[in-house]
């Protein structure tokens, strides 16, 4: 819900079957697929699923599941945490352009509330908040007419049956700081034929003049400000002011919160999520297919298509982390013969025989093998993770850049990585970044400190 100034889950939000919402759509067989999540560092109340959730997980001993109230979330009964595995069904609908082009503006009733929010013009009776314990004046409550509809929006103030005392929304709108974004609504409905062409619209307006930035303005703290004065803001920002223009445009949208795909690891062929793939897009109902992805945030992989999946923040597969040790590597105190009183030379000859064979098939199997290049993002995880600096959960490389504020070099190293992946830059970190990141990583931690540093982040990216 929308209350006039942020994004909130909605703490009466009626539980929806999924059968309920997906059961006459048309093409709900086709994008239906089964997933298996593994758990390996996370502790959280909820299933991680992907799109639509379609029944309860399964495969978790121990533990079931029930609706938080929106339906396709589920909860568990325990928290989940490291060394969970599990089963789920999903919807994950991919449509085209055309496709969504071609859909009708017939919605379902339930739906109206997805085209609601809560204008808060200072004329309601005055309530006492029971969070704060101010008097506030009610705000109204504005069900926008669906797209295609030639009715003027109107409002009823929560605690009044609905009907009683209706009033207009447009004068209401008028007196507050989302007037400006209900007139560039309809300057931009009126180029657009189709609830489709209408989220197009939006979203190249999101796309000319808009910059990411994890530390936006002040001005930015309002959707209005950013809209029309700052421009600039991080994945909350781009997807609430989506999700509102589209609502009132009468088109069915939400804010949905949670991690993109992450990184493709093509060798344990998983998609590998962490901190950083924390992530905010918006769903938007069409007719026929459901809840579809949108993500108008810049440099976004699903940015401006349809329900695409979350590739990488910079539009293309990122390498997972490459293990540390090849798996099923050989023990080098494993094999060794007996002390018998007398030196064992077949044994040696044949075991040296058998180990150049194995040395030259590994080299040939190498030569054959295409190269993983590794991208100064995993590198930066991995130099973070062998100097022990990962212990902090949620870390963003904003926050990375305000500890390493001591090492300029540093700062400009992961300031690049934040340039390659939110705003599409295709610049490097130079030697010099590299080094100072080094020495960011070794301060304060003696030579001990300088060695693993080293071992951290080598000289040169390893390929």
């Amino acid at each position: 819900m929308f209350d006039g100034h942020a994004w909130r889950a909605n703490p009466i939000a009626q539980t929806g079957a999924p059968d309920f919402q997906l059961g006459d759509l048309p093409q709900s067989a086709r994008w239906r697929q089964q997933i298996k999540v593994s758990v390996r560092n996370l502790r959280t109340p909820t299933f991680v699923t992907a799109g639509f959730t379609v029944g309860p997980p399964s495969g978790l001993k121990g533990v079931s599941s029930f609706p938080t109230g929106v339906a396709g979330i589920q909860a568990a009964t325990r928290s989940l945490r490291r060394g969970d595995s599990y089963t789920l069904r999903v919807y994950t609908p991919n449509p085209n352009g055309r496709q969504l082009a071609a859909t009708s503006t017939r919605y379902e009733p339930w739906l109206a509330a997805y085209r609601a929010i809560l204008v808060p013009d200072g004329r309601g009776r005055e309530v006492r908040n029971l969070r704060t314990g101010l008097l506030e004046h009610t705000p109204l409550d504005v069900e926008f007419p669906a797209f295609g509809e030639k009715i003027t929006p109107v409002g009823n103030r929560p605690g009044e049956r609905v009907g009683d005392h209706s009033e207009p929304a447009v004068p209401a709108l008028r007196r507050t700081d989302l007037w400006r974004s209900w007139q560039l609504v309809q300057q931009l409905k009126r180029t657009s034929p189709t609830p489709f062409a209408f989220v197009a619209a939006v979203e190249d307006y999101l796309g000319k003049g808009f910059s990411y930035s994890e530390t936006p303005p002040a001005g930015s703290r309002t959707l209005d400000g950013f809209l029309f004065d700052t421009k600039q803001g991080f994945c909350q920002q781009f997807s609430g002011a989506e999700a509102l223009l589209l609502r009132m445009g009468g088109v069915p949208a939400r804010v949905s919160t949670g991690f993109t795909s992450g990184a493709f690891d093509a060798k344990a062929k998983e998609w590998v999520v962490r901190d950083l793939d924390a992530h905010s897009w918006v769903e938007v109902w069409f007719p026929g297919y459901g809840w579809v992805t949108r993500d108008p945030t810049p440099a976004a992989a699903p940015s401006r298509r349809s329900g695409a999946p979350f590739v990488s923040r910079n539009g293309g597969v990122v390498p997972g982390d490459l293990p540390q040790s090849a798996s099923g590597s050989i023990d080098p105190r494993s094999g060794l013969a007996p002390q018998d009183g007398g030196t064992p030379w077949l044994k040696i000859a044949i075991a040296a025989l058998l180990a150049a064979a194995a040395a030259w098939l590994l080299r040939r199997h190498l030569r054959r093998r295409a190269p993983v290049v590794r991208t100064p993002l995993s590198d930066l995880e991995r130099a973070l993770r062998r100097t022990g600096l990962d212990d902090e959960p949620g870390t963003t490389l904003a926050g990375l850049e305000r500890r390493f504020r001591h090492t300029p070099a540093a700062v400009a190293y992961v300031h690049v990585l934040r340039d390659q992946r939110y705003r599409d830059v295709a610049a490097k970190p130079t030697g010099a970044q590299r080094r100072g990141l080094r020495h960011a990583l070794a301060r304060g931690a003696g030579p001990r400190g300088w060695v693993r540093a080293w071992w951290a982040l080598p000289p040169r990216p390893r390929v």
